[in-house]
This record gives structure tokens, sequence and C-alpha cells, in this order.
């Protein structure tokens, strides 16, 4: 189940889209560069929060008791910790949903400029997306052009923070615990691959099902436009037989997906769930033991729950970063076409223009 590999011509043709898309970007800077700014805060928040909790219920459940201006400050620290941290995640999302819409509205006004400046006979009215048609157009304006935008805003932000997440919840886990982390180091990549064939097993089935729904939208369209050649042949048995034959083909394929990303997230849960089983019944005879305290205990699953969301936002961004890339190729390739038919057209009026024209076997007749 495997991707076919890449020719070169692809790979060129997908890094050149990729240059072109970055370049895009370059108006919105500023906005962008302050989302970017709001993120690296709100991470911080995120990877310092589980400590601080810790620290919170050490303090509350110590029987050692601490002086009241070591308590406020670590209170007055915690509370600047949350303000901080609400205040850039609410900074970071209104800037990357600005600079995602206005990028978007971007590489619409380019893709459906490009379609303007085509030929008259060049733009097919078909539901074929392969060919200059109102149903590419439909799915570059409504899908590819939405897709690349976020894989370069909303995207690119979710990919820093789980990579930040994820690695910064490794160094934690570590600096709190070496012997628990071990033990959960055991369980991680059997997890991670199980998790990932399954869900490359649901891609494949998605992938199929989408096939088919396209046929049969396909088929279904074709059909209408056609109704009177349909009722004047008598099929409209026969084609409703086809249609419900590609509906019970997709509901299939639905059910492969639908069983494969049940596997998933139950392999995520049961997996989660059992880590911090685990750690909590290991960590509480190091508590009890004197080893670690309550709170670096709390810390601990805190940072083990971010470290599984972290991984899992990885994986979720490189697929949406493919996507992106795809999308914008699907957005540049609509230029490329419209000049192709362009090109062509100009070398065929040439060839008319300059050359013979030639009239045999001629008849005129004429009544008078």
């Amino acid at each position: 189940m495997g991707k076919p590999k890449r020719s070169p011509e692809e790979k060129a043709t997908r890094l050149a889209a990729r240059r072109r898309l970055l370049s895009e970007v370059r108006p919105f800077l500023p906005t962008l560069a302050l989302g970017t700014v709001s993120a690296l805060g709100s991470t911080y928040s995120n990877a310092t929060l589980p400590r601080m909790l810790g620290k919170l219920l050490d303090a509350n459940t110590s029987t050692t008791p601490s002086s009241s201006a070591a308590s406020n400050s670590l209170y007055y620290t915690a509370g600047l910790l949350f303000v901080v941290g609400g205040v850039s995640s609410a900074v970071r999302t209104c800037c990357m949903n600005v600079v995602e819409v206005d990028l978007t509205n971007k590489l619409k006004v380019d893709a459906y400029n490009a379609m303007l400046q085509s030929r008259v006979d060049a733009i097919k009215d078909t539901d074929d997306e392969q060919n200059l048609s109102p149903a590419l157009l439909s799915k570059t304006l409504d899908v590819s052009c939405v897709t690349a935008a976020k894989s370069l805003t909303s995207t690119t932000m979710s990919f820093l923070r789980s990579f930040s997440g994820t690695f910064n919840g490794l160094y934690n886990l570590f600096q709190i615990s070496p012997q628990l982390t071990m033990y959960s180091g055991l369980i991680v990549p059997s997890v991670g691959v199980a998790a990932v064939v399954l869900s490359k097993v649901k891609k494949s089935y998605k992938a199929k099902m989408d096939k088919v729904n396209k046929q049969a939208s396909r088929i279904s369209a074709e059909r209408l436009r056609n109704l009177p050649t349909v009722k004047l042949s008598g099929m409209e048995s026969e084609e409703i037989d086809v249609y419900r034959g590609l509906l019970d083909e997709s509901k299939r394929l639905s059910f492969g997906v639908a069983v494969s990303e049940g596997l998933y997230l139950g392999t995520i849960f049961s997996a989660t769930a059992s880590i911090l089983g685990y750690t909590m019944v290991l960590g509480g005879s190091m508590v009890r033991k004197g080893k670690i305290t309550g709170g670096q205990l709390t810390s601990y699953a805190t940072y083990t729950f971010l470290l599984g969301m972290g991984a899992a936002g990885l994986a979720k961004a490189m697929g949406e970063f493919g996507a992106g890339v795809d999308a914008a190729v699907d957005v540049y390739n609509v230029g490329t076409n419209v000049n192709t038919d362009a090109a062509a057209a100009t070398t065929t009026t040439s060839e008319i223009s300059s050359g013979d024209i030639v009239m045999a076997d001629l008849q005129v007749s004429a009544t008078l």
C-alpha cells in the first residue's frame, strides 16, 4: 500500500510549486512575524505549564511550611504564565487566520485570472477536472487554494508547536525521572508502528472511496446532460443500477475507512491510557519511597500526555504539508494549461495564415 515513487519531473514540479508558494507569503510577512512570535510565547507557556502545576501541587501538599513571600511569588508567576499563554494563543490564532484568508484570496484571484485569459473554446463544459473546465475551476478555487494557503499558516504553526511539544516533553520526562521514561519508552515504539500502519490502511481505503464517489458524480452529471438520449434509449433503469452499484462499492470502502479509523483511534487511546496508568503505578511507588514528589509525578503525567499529542500533531502536519504542495501544483497548473493552450492556438493560426490554400474538386451550383 506504499505510495508510488515520483518521477524526476514530478519532483521538480513539486519543488518549483513549493518555492513559488513560499514567495507568495512576502506581502504578509509582518502579520506572519507577529503570529510566529506569539506562537513562541504560547509554546513556552505550554512547555512550562506542567512544571508549574507540579510546583503548585507540592506547595499546597507539603508538610514543611514555606514563607508567604515564596508562596505569593509562586502564585504570581503562575498567574503571569496563564495570562501570557492565553494572550499569545489569541494573537497567534488571529494572525494566522488573517494571513490564511489573505493568501487564499490571492491564490484564488490569480487562478481565476489565469482561467479568464484562456481561449473561449479551451474551456470544456464538462465535469472533467483534468482539463480546463468549470469543474476544475471549482476544485481549484474551493479546495486547492484553501489547502495550499493552510499549509503555510495554520499547518506550519501546528508543526512548530508539535515539534516543540514533542522534544520539550522528552527533555522534561528525562529530567524528572529517567527510570519512568525508560519504561515508557519500551511501549511507545510498538504503538507508533501500529498507528502508522493503521493510518496508511485508512488513507488507502479513503483514496479508493473518493475515486468511486467522483466516478459516480461524473457519470450522473453526464447522463443528465444527455437525458433525451437516455430516455430515447429507455436506459433509465440500467443507469440507476449502474449508479447504485457505484454507491454500494463506495459503501463497502467506507466501512474499511470506518474500521481502520476506529482501530487507529482505539489503539492511540489504549496506548496512552496504558502508559499513563503504568506511570501512576510505578510513579506512586517512587513517591512513597521519596524518590520524586507528587507534584513531579503530576508534571510527568502531563508531559506524557503532551508528548503523545505532539507526536500525533507532527504526523498530521507532515501529511498536510504534502497535501499543500500537491494543491499548489494544481493551482499553478491552471496557468500552465492556459499558456499551453494559448501557445497551441497561436501556432495553429500562424500555420494556417502562412500556408497555401488548396481547393480541389470544388463544385458550385446556383438556381436561377
